[in-house]
């Protein structure tokens, strides 16, 4: 368990920067402000919400129930893409970003 905490700790801020830089480079200077706000409230957000799920659980349940439902859980949600993997293999196309893919000075983001 220490070392998949470890490995979130390790990898989360990976993930975190990538997205605030994708929104940084993909956004037009007039909307940053914006597009910054709603990319952090959906960034941040889960994890204010679990944490308050989380400490209220633990108050009223056992902590080793928690635990076995954690990883049933965790287990569960291994499973999906494992399963989705085997089933798409061979269908699968090759998408290309080229000229012309986007359009220029729009966020994903935006409204």
């Amino acid at each position: 368990m220490l070392a998949g905490s470890l490995l979130i700790g390790a990898g989360l801020p990976c993930v975190l920067i990538a997205a605030l830089t994708a929104m940084q480079r993909e956004t037009p200077a007039g909307r940053l402000g914006v597009t910054a706000g709603r990319v952090h409230t959906l960034l941040y957000a889960p994890n204010a919400v679990a944490l308050v799920a989380g400490a209220g659980l633990v108050a009223v349940t056992d902590h080793r129930v928690l635990l076995a439902a954690t990883g049933t859980a965790a287990l569960g949600c291994a499973a999906v893409p494992a399963r989705g993997r085997a089933s798409v293999r061979g269908k699968r196309k090759k998408f290309r970003v080229g000229k012309g893919t986007a359009k220029r000075g729009r966020s994903f983001l935006q409204a």
